[in-house]
């Protein structure tokens, strides 16, 4: 049946239907108890506050803003987050193949991209991400790739070069490729920048680990002017900053959250005993090689850990902590001040209460 309540945020006048049951809840008298008073929220509240919500899941998601038109952006923002949420009962028995499906997916910032795909389930979605890495991705990368090596490229000299070819560096939003001739320096650096050889290139993924695609072109630039390479870049933003060296280091000390265990998994890179030793004074923590295990519970001690040593949280950590705060009931009070305890009178108090002192005077 039909009734009348007053929306407790707006205090509007609202009908709703109820239903009736077995719990003590949702029996017939309950609701005439309830009718015509303050209950729940009228349908525009309702949808306000759910919006509120979803935008503030997605902020604390940390997906990226979505390219299209302003109806196709409106429209696939809903539709991304309908499968981010469903992702979530997927995300803990993940493989390694499935967390770069997964960071892939999510990464993808094409509006019609989420519209098309709409009707797939979220694991359908998922396979079909995984998939396309081999051949369509690649071919996707080479396209970016070619259209980019269409612009103007930004020649850098050093002042002693030790070579008269350039190295090219190319940029795109996923990828940062270096081209050039066999050099086994050039290997060298590009290696220990974290790069591999794929079709004639060496190549670095960007994902949040890495930072942003130019400041990764940035650096490789820097090092390689430093070793006395000219640098070919199709960035002029990049190569202003592989001059200057004024780009954002790349981090390799994170705290991310663990696929299994759902804890805080601390990581870096290469051999620190002292930093290994201690991310193992952390309260409660375990090793799971190679990483350092913490209980989200204790967040607060992981933030002072990290902030100290140069750590980065991963949008996981970070969703990890939101969820654990949530989760709390948290009672502010003011404790009323205890009483103190009488003060022993002793005998010349009480002599004094009851006269005694003064009878013992000389007059």
């Amino acid at each position: 049946m039909v009734m009348d309540f007053i929306c407790e945020k707006c205090g509007q006048k609202y009908s709703r239907p109820t239903y009736t049951a077995t719990s003590p809840k949702s029996t017939k008298e309950y609701w005439r108890e309830k009718c015509d008073t303050e209950f729940g929220l009228c349908t525009e509240c309702y949808k306000k506050e759910q919006e509120e919500k979803r935008q503030k899941a997605i902020s604390e998601a940390g997906l990226p803003e979505l390219a299209g038109s302003e109806k196709q952006v409106d429209w696939a923002v809903k539709i991304r987050f309908e499968k981010y949420q469903e992702s979530e009962r997927y995300v803990k028995n993940l493989k390694p193949k499935g967390v770069e499906a997964y960071e892939r997916l999510f990464g993808t910032t094409e509006a019609k991209f989420w519209i098309d795909n709409r009707n797939m389930a979220f694991a359908d979605l998922l396979k079909m991400v995984a998939a396309m890495v081999p051949a369509d991705v690649e071919a996707e990368i080479k396209a970016d790739e070619e259209k980019e090596s269409k612009a103007k490229m930004q020649v850098l000299q050093p002042e002693k070069p030790i070579d008269e070819t350039p190295v090219e560096i190319k940029v795109t939003e996923s990828v940062v490729s270096v081209v050039s001739k066999k050099d086994n320096k050039i290997i060298e650096v590009c290696k220990n920048s974290g790069y591999s050889w794929k079709d004639g290139a060496w190549r670095k993924r960007i994902s949040f680990r890495t930072g942003a695609a130019i400041d990764r072109a940035a650096d490789i630039g820097n090092k390689l002017l430093s070793a006395g390479y000219p640098v070919a870049i199709d960035n002029s933003e990049a190569g202003k900053k592989a001059v200057s060296a004024d780009f954002e280091p790349e981090c390799t000390r994170w705290v991310t959250r663990g696929n299994g265990d759902g804890k805080f998994h601390i990581e870096w890179k290469g051999r620190d005993n002292k930093l290994y030793e201690t991310a193992r004074s952390l309260p409660k923590s375990s090793y799971s090689s190679p990483d350092v295990v913490v209980s989200v519970k204790y967040f607060r001690e992981v933030e002072d850990f990290a902030g100290l040593y140069g750590f980065k949280f991963s949008p996981g950590a970070l969703k990890a902590i939101t969820e654990y705060k949530d989760g709390l009931e948290v009672e502010k009070v003011a404790p009323a001040k205890a009483k103190e305890a009488e003060k022993p009178k002793g005998l010349a108090g009480i002599m004094k209460e009851t006269g005694v002192i003064e009878d013992l005077k000389d007059e």
